[in-house]
């Protein structure tokens, strides 16, 4: 089943969301916009107004900057099964 996506810009969007697409293209970052909030990189969802960080089926990570997105995302490209706990302390795959 396809993923539904949403644009990757739209004029309603906010600086944090801007600054967010911006930094992904120029990082070259794998990544899709599944709503008009949220960017997802694989696993690591990034809500930029809500400053929150969530990966798939996992409970909303205590701290959800800009910075510990970058951090996240940079190092999803690396991302694993079985080593969420790495980029994510607290955190299992289980």
């Amino acid at each position: 089943m396809a993923r539904k996506t949403h644009p990757l810009r739209t004029a309603t969007d906010s600086p944090k969301m801007r600054d967010c697409i911006d930094w992904c293209l120029a990082q070259r970052i794998d990544f899709v916009r599944t709503s008009p909030h949220q960017i997802k990189v694989q696993h690591l969802n990034y809500y930029p107004d809500r400053e929150a960080i969530q990966f798939d089926g996992k409970k909303k990570l205590p701290v959800g900057t800009f910075e510990k997105f970058k951090n996240l995302a940079l190092q999803n490209r690396e991302w694993r099964r079985g080593q969420l706990g790495k980029f994510a302390p607290g955190l299992t795959d289980e």
